[in-house]
């Protein structure tokens, strides 16, 4: 679970970055991120105040994503591991699963 909370909190600065970029040429951009966790526990873990004994040592990064998901800025999902998007950055994929997953994120 601890991959899935370093991805997270990696993700929340990412996504919190690409919506600065136009507050910087004073363009007002208000939208609800949503990032895809393939580990249900930690969805739950994410989306609530509690933190488990498991996750003290990250437990930091969970507050931060805790404090943006409750400003409703980012929202945590649950995906299953075979409709994950971000396979097609980090594995060798078959051509029916490239194409599919191309398809999730618009990319024809």
């Amino acid at each position: 679970m601890e991959n899935e909370y370093t991805a997270a909190s990696v993700m929340r600065a990412e996504l919190l970055g690409i919506c600065e970029l136009p507050q910087e040429i004073g363009l007002k951009v208000v939208l609800l991120m949503r990032f895809c966790v393939e580990n249900q526990a930690a969805v739950k873990q994410l989306g609530s105040e509690a933190a488990s004994a498991k996750a003290k040592h990250v437990d930091v990064r969970i507050k931060f994503v805790n404090a943006y998901a409750e400003e409703e800025l980012l929202k945590p999902d649950y995906c299953e591991g075979v409709r994950m998007p971000v396979d097609l950055l980090t594995k060798v994929l078959e051509t029916s699963r490239l194409l599919t997953l191309r398809g999730l994120i618009g990319l024809h």
